[in-house]
């Protein structure tokens, strides 16, 4: 239930840098969070004032336009500097990201020097690597869903290159006192809520995925899917290796993204004869991916690391199971969705676990009563949002929530 107590608390001041409304990933979660603000003010009588990168200004005005809470909402777009604008395009990147910091954080400490708040949020970019924007002199400073940067296991940070290995240990260093100073974390996964526990800051574990329960669709083919970025940290060779293996014979990949293993991976496909059964499909739409998914006896995903497997919740919002490996932000999600399918507990060694995926994928897929997650759904949030903006905690509280 929502805090009815929050009219008398005051407003809210919101900060999301990828705020876009027709997009998936991290663009889509920041307009879904700007949403559950925007419903929550209407709801408890009470404004927003979201500081919004200047890119997103007029999407976002556009989609305010179709929603009932828009009057209850100020966007305060922040412009990126010219030079950075000429070098990143529309692009949204940590680099951009650090370009219009400095300016939002300004606007963000005249605003909160000139207005009553109870609480300052940022939801987006979903890492602790970077500093927030959050105003210094907030009564309450909120921050996340992010993560914090991980790898699942020793041996896997070990065959990390030199740069990823440094880029890894840095953003571990520069989280750690990033977030000493916020009122409440709000961590992706469970790595970096006991981050967040060693370092004394309150904390509540709450994924940044959303998506809607559907009907599983039905489908006739033992087809797999795997999905995101073709690049090493997410292990894409290991789907290919299980599916040349004779026992999954029958099965076929439908590769859902692109990156810059794809050559390589597709030259691997015609050396061991199996593109029949291999498709890559390139980068498609966020609808166009899902629907894939949900023709999919099961979700590989295999990544190193991730601070929240936005595309395991999917796949469980359609009653599709997963198979993931190791302590990462993926299992974090898999077990919240309910166990909707396998974490295959990777052993630190340097050999890939080939026998344990593909017996666990057999696994999954022999079982035919897996239900749809209602767990991620979109509804949950203008509550959430309410519950972690009130109140504020004494520095020593955890709220782990499941």
């Amino acid at each position: 239930m929502i805090n009815a107590d929050i009219s008398a608390q005051g407003d809210l001041l919101a900060i999301s840098f990828a705020t876009r409304p027709s997009q998936g990933s991290e663009g889509g979660v920041g307009w879904t969070f700007v949403r559950a603000a925007g419903q929550l003010a209407e709801s408890t009588g009470t404004h927003v004032d979201l500081i919004c990168d200047g890119r997103d200004e007029i999407e976002l005005r556009a989609a305010m336009e179709f929603e009932s809470w828009s009057n209850s909402m100020t966007v305060h777009p922040v412009a990126l500097p010219s030079a950075a604008l000429a070098k990143f395009g529309n692009a949204r990147t940590r680099l951009s990201y650090l370009a219009w910091m400095p300016k939002a954080r300004l606007l963000a400490n005249r605003l909160v020097a000139n207005s009553r708040y109870r609480a300052s949020h940022q939801f987006t970019f979903a890492t602790a690597s970077m500093p927030s924007c959050l105003p210094t002199k907030a009564a309450m400073r909120v921050w996340g869903p992010l993560a914090i940067p991980d790898i699942s296991t020793s041996s896997e940070l070990s065959k990390c290159n030199f740069r990823d290995r440094i880029g890894v240990k840095a953003g571990q260093y520069g989280s750690r006192t990033f977030i000493s100073s916020v009122s409440r974390l709000i961590c992706q996964n469970d790595n970096t809520l006991l981050v967040a526990r060693t370092r004394g800051v309150p904390a509540t574990l709450e994924p940044n995925v959303v998506a809607e329960p559907r009907v599983r669709a039905v489908s006739t083919d033992q087809i797999l899917t795997l999905a995101g970025s073709l690049i090493e940290r997410k292990r894409p060779w290991l789907a290919l290796q299980m599916i040349n293996d004779a026992k999954m014979k029958d099965f076929r990949l439908q590769i859902v993204g692109d990156g810059p293993l794809r050559p390589e991976m597709e030259r691997y496909c015609r050396l061991e004869r199996i593109s029949s059964r291999v498709e890559f499909t390139g980068h498609i739409s966020h609808a166009d991916a899902v629907e894939r998914i949900s023709i999919s006896a099961a979700l590989v995903h295999f990544a190193v690391r991730e601070g929240a497997g936005w595309v395991v919740g999917e796949a469980a919002a359609g009653g599709v199971p997963s198979v993931v490996l190791g302590a990462t932000g993926a299992a974090t999600v898999l077990r919240l969705s309910g166990d909707l399918g396998v974490n295959v507990a990777e052993c630190d060694s340097a050999a890939p676990p080939l026998d344990q995926v593909r017996e666990a994928v057999l696994h999954t897929v022999e079982r035919d009563n897996w239900l749809p997650s209602s767990r991620w759904s979109a509804k949950r949030l203008p509550e959430l949002v309410g519950q972690w903006t009130s109140s504020p905690e004494p520095r020593s509280g955890f709220d782990e929530r499941a």
